[in-house]
């Protein structure tokens, strides 16, 4: 993907609207081939990939009237991505992004895998 963007900097000089958002656009380029290395493993480039509905919350899941999932809505923004970024709901801890707190996520991440293996082996 970045390879992608080299090459369209590189030849389509309308995609840059001047100097400071070529240099803006080059600086984002080259801090994400610096991280990449480091969120991503090398021997999963090719995958596995898996499928996720990254807007998925409460609101956007409908339950019968024995808590079966009927139904799941709003499917824009679903999307297949490498594991690394598949996470547990940051809704799990009633709180927005910006409240959350690594310690109190890790604590709810850690009961949510260890449910989801009990749930898995049953």
């Amino acid at each position: 993907m970045l390879v992608i963007h080299d090459i369209r900097l590189r030849n389509r000089p309308d995609s840059m609207n001047n100097l400071q958002d070529c240099s803006y656009q080059m600086s984002a380029l080259e801090t994400m081939r610096a991280k990449f290395p480091l969120l991503f493993k090398q021997k999963f480039c090719r995958g596995p990939f898996i499928f996720t509905l990254t807007d998925l919350h409460r609101s956007n899941i409908f339950v019968d009237h024995n808590w079966h999932i009927s139904c799941l809505i709003d499917l824009k923004l679903a999307c297949s991505r490498p594991f690394e970024m598949v996470e547990p709901p940051y809704w799990l801890t009633n709180k927005s992004v910006d409240e959350i707190y690594a310690d109190e996520n890790d604590m709810l991440q850690t009961e949510f895998m260890t449910i989801l293996k009990a749930e898995q082996t049953n």
